[in-house]
């Protein structure tokens, strides 16, 4: 930092203010344009916000109740998901990580990206047919009978669809 200069801190947001008062403060052309503009800002959000800061919480989770009850409902609503798509753990380490990595990286793409993972691509990421019908609801059941149409012959099966237990051609 300048030596002629050290940051206060305002209500929200530094001012810079001269230290030195034997030696005129350098640059202040450009300090009292950029500090009147930010004493302009902060004079509008106090107008809006009034004692408030703007970033508090919603009136629901304002209070230690409601946020034990909000919890209370978020944990209730997991345990239900876990309870519908419940598989048996791996007794085998390196499986069970496997397995957790694929649930983290399918939980990434789908919720933070709202995306689904494509079948041509694929990388393990579908362990199972409920999986398809979750994902793709009422389009998946579409698409499996067209496929069980066109693909009688097992043309069009693979390691996918063998995983999945959709594969037509006859195992053996």
């Amino acid at each position: 930092m300048h030596p002629d200069f050290q940051l206060s801190p305002g209500s929200r947001l530094f001012t810079v203010r001269a230290i030195h008062s034997h030696s005129p403060p350098r640059n202040t052309h450009f300090v009292k344009p950029q500090n009147e503009k930010k004493e302009q800002i902060d004079a509008e959000e106090d107008g809006q916000l009034g004692d408030r800061r703007g970033d508090e919480l919603p009136s629901e989770l304002a209070t230690a109740g409601g946020r034990q009850q909000w919890f209370k409902v978020a944990r209730r609503w997991l345990d239900d998901q876990r309870a519908e798509q419940a598989e048996p753990i791996p007794r085998d380490r390196a499986k069970r990580v496997k397995e957790a990595k694929r649930r983290m990286d399918e939980q990434l793409f789908i919720e933070k990206f709202a995306a689904r993972p494509h079948w041509g691509l694929d990388m393990s990421y579908l362990q199972s047919w409920s999986e398809i019908e979750r994902l793709y609801g009422q389009s998946a059941q579409d698409w499996q009978r067209v496929y069980r149409r066109l693909n009688s012959a097992g043309t069009f099966d693979g390691h996918l669809t063998d995983r999945l237990g959709i594969s037509m051609r006859p195992k053996g």
